[in-house]
């Protein structure tokens, strides 16, 4: 705001309404701790390039260190300093009442037109308002311009709602995208379960078939084993490797070769009997006394 005004009769200020800073009347005049004043603007620049006391250089000094000058009669005086306007030239003006002539009365002020709700980029000197605005194209045609401003105003609205719209849609996606992950993931776990399950039932069927065929004495008979099994002599070590034995085959390995015969070793490598029909054997041997060794791995295992 002072560039827009000079003081009347200047020399004849006195000095010690001026800062020694800008060699200007005080301008919201602030004090340092050592008592010395000067414009707020020009104290802060100095502060920012030296830490001192531009008058007297004697104290470290920061912003937060200054305060507002308070005494009454040189803000009087201040406030009481005559100016003249750059614009229009009116003289005279107190300085505590230019503000308001440079926003309000100045003639020379700067104006936007008063179509520039509808967007009409002119500005110049209030003293040339009145002679644009009869001129002005866009005042002409506001009711034209205006409808359609209402109309872009009322497309941006409805542009605004859809992409709020589409925001909350994509939000709802990311939803549904994270339940979907979350119920694919459970259903993962259901399926995982359901096969350990079944795993569990083939295996549980296993073993009621291996206790029927135990329990059952026409079931418990095979040929082949009983062909293979007839040479050996009691407690002797009995061979069964290679002959692709299963879980169902324990059974009549237990009674004829490990009760009937009571062996002292049995050797089972290179067969197929599983973890149910090693159990069903394990079982057996908690009271038996007679076997001392048993092989179930392969030979080169053993």
């Amino acid at each position: 705001m002072a560039d827009n005004y000079e003081y009347m009769n200047e020399a004849s200020i006195d000095n010690s309404l001026k800062c020694i800073l800008c060699s200007e009347p005080f301008i919201n005049p602030y004090s340092t701790l050592c008592n010395h004043t000067f414009c707020l603007s020009c104290i802060t620049k100095s502060i920012e390039e030296h830490d001192r006391c531009p008058t007297c250089g004697k104290r470290s000094i920061s912003i937060q260190g200054v305060k507002p000058f308070i005494n009454s009669s040189i803000h009087d005086l201040l406030d009481r300093l005559l100016v003249q306007c750059r614009l229009c030239r009116q003289s005279n003006i107190p300085r505590s009442s230019f503000s308001e002539h440079a926003t309000q009365t100045c003639p020379k002020r700067i104006v936007n037109c008063s179509a520039i709700d509808l967007k009409c980029p002119w500005q110049g000197p209030q003293d040339e308002f009145e002679i644009h605005s009869k001129q002005c194209h866009y005042e002409i045609m506001r009711p034209l311009l205006g409808n359609l401003l209402d109309t872009i105003q009322s497309l941006s609205n409805r542009v605004q709602r859809n992409e709020e719209c589409i925001n909350s849609l994509v939000t709802e996606n990311q939803q549904l995208q994270h339940a979907n992950r979350s119920l694919i993931h459970i259903c993962r776990q259901q399926y995982q379960s359901i096969r350990d399950i079944k795993s569990q039932q083939h295996q549980l069927k296993e073993k009621l078939e291996l206790v029927e065929i135990l329990s059952n004495p026409n079931l418990n008979h095979n040929p082949r084993l009983n062909e293979i099994l007839s040479p050996y002599r009691s407690y002797s070590s009995i061979i069964l490797t290679d002959l692709r034995l299963n879980n169902f085959d324990i059974s009549f390995i237990i009674q004829q070769a490990v009760i009937s015969k009571q062996c002292s070793a049995l050797i089972l490598s290179n067969n197929s009997i599983g973890t149910i029909g090693i159990e069903v054997l394990s079982n057996t041997l908690r009271t038996n006394l007679s076997l001392r060794r048993l092989y179930l791995k392969a030979k080169h295992d053993e």
